[in-house]
């Protein structure tokens, strides 16, 4: 969370750092930052000569930062101020949980895809297990680009301020 101070809508806005062409998610209102990471140890099914995926695990880290609004003492915010941020914090906030569900989503298919593989050999099963990681971590990472991409960073949510 970061702190906005202030009581109208230039002042809010220009902490807000909106009036710039953003060009990363860190220059936008809010985000969220995600980070997985996978592990696994091939071993040898006897009963079934294969090779399985033992100790399958997935770690989801997800961070979101988003504005805080302090109103400055005097003059007092006045009404339709408060709810103009209410409606914009709802929107980003609304925003940032897509990113989110993404997020779990791919951690949650990562692990159903890991956990289901076999090889004849755990050299392959290794590889596989690797390169599949891999190609889920990027198609995840693609989703949470395309979601960027239809909303304009939230934009279509109400992540503009003013509202």
């Amino acid at each position: 969370m970061y702190p906005i101070i202030g009581n109208t809508n230039q002042v809010i806005r220009a902490q807000l750092h909106v009036e710039d062409a953003p060009t990363t998610d860190s220059d936008f209102v809010g985000y969220t930052a995600t980070r997985i990471e996978w592990r696994f140890r091939p071993q040898r099914d006897a009963a079934r000569d294969v090779c399985v995926l033992r100790a399958v695990h997935v770690s989801l880290v997800v961070t979101t930062t988003l504005p805080v609004w302090r109103p400055a003492p005097t003059p007092p915010p006045s009404r339709a101020l408060v709810a103009e941020w209410t409606q914009f914090l709802d929107a980003t906030e609304r925003h940032e949980l897509g990113h989110l569900n993404i997020a779990r989503r791919t951690a949650a298919n990562l692990y159903q895809q890991l956990s289901g593989l076999t090889s004849p050999k755990c050299e392959t099963l290794s590889a596989t297990a690797a390169s599949t990681a891999h190609a889920l971590w990027v198609a995840g990472h693609d989703r949470q680009l395309a979601y960027d991409l239809a909303t304009r960073h939230g934009a279509t949510q109400g992540t503009t301020w003013p509202p």
